[in-house]
């Protein structure tokens, strides 16, 4: 009897079939970032064209339009160059620092985001070194056309020229960080 039911049990065992309840699905990955690299290309472009356009001339340039605003004044030829350059500006700089600030977000190596961040800084650098500049250029105008002293005239030029070494050291270390940072792409 014993040996009936064993056989009995492990025949209706054989007949059930086996049900595989499937495992639940693993969730879907995380949306992968934009890319790194694509984010510090395009900083690189952006800030690559702050450099090659924010220069001594372009601050000249500001500075002489701004004097000839205070004063009323419209004696030199307006350029249109300049003006669609100092136009752009705004947004190249804009356009650059999202990108850096996407590559600081995303990168993972804490080499590549202090990259980034020093190029950030540097753009922000230059950027006040050109309105310094100008500023001193618009100051050194009015100056000169008050008919001041030699001594306040000499003051507004080496602040001037102190001004245009500043910003020259500031394209430097711009130049500097956009090199470096396009090194590590």
């Amino acid at each position: 009897v014993i040996g009936l039911v064993v056989f009995l049990g492990s025949r209706s065992g054989g007949n059930k079939q086996s049900v595989t309840v499937p495992a639940a699905a693993p969730p879907p990955p995380p949306p992968a970032p934009a890319g790194w690299k694509q984010s510090a290309r395009s900083a690189y472009a952006d800030a690559r064209w702050v450099y090659d356009e924010m220069g001594v001339e372009l601050a000249t340039w500001r500075g002489d339009t701004l004097y000839e605003a205070q004063t009323s004044t419209s004696s030199a030829a307006i350029n249109t160059t300049h003006q669609s350059t100092w136009n752009q500006l705004p947004t190249r700089l804009a356009a650059a620092r999202d990108a850096l600030y996407q590559v600081e977000s995303t990168a993972g190596d804490p080499h590549v985001t202090q990259l980034a961040k020093t190029l950030g800084d540097n753009l922000n650098a230059t950027r006040s070194a050109v309105d310094r500049l100008a500023d001193a250029r618009c100051n050194r105008r009015l100056v000169e056309d008050e008919g001041s002293d030699s001594g306040a005239i000499d003051a507004a030029r080496s602040a001037e020229s102190r001004a245009a070494d500043d910003l020259a050291a500031d394209r430097r270390r711009l130049g500097d960080a956009t090199a470096n940072l396009s090194a590590a792409i």
